[in-house]
């Protein structure tokens, strides 16, 4: 029987060290994928009032920013 190095690395340290790293380290990448996702947003909603200072139409600004219309007509009642 052979063993994979998931195997041989549960033998050498044990099921609780590597489900705890394993569980750390998910944590880590769903944490790093929201955050990237916020900042997205963010970033569409800043580009989104920008657009919308400069009189540009609110249709337009939906397309570009992907951000529903309802969105972009709220932003510009703030």
């Amino acid at each position: 029987m052979f063993l994979t190095e998931y195997d041989e690395e549960l033998t050498h340290r044990g099921f609780y060290e590597v489900g705890v790293e394993d569980g750390m380290a998910e944590g880590i990448a769903r944490g790093m994928a929201k955050g990237e996702a916020k900042g997205k947003a963010e970033a569409n909603l800043e580009t989104a009032r920008n657009m919308l200072a400069k009189g540009m139409d609110e249709k337009l600004i939906s397309e570009c920013t992907s951000l529903p219309i309802e969105e972009v007509r709220k932003l510009k009642i703030v």
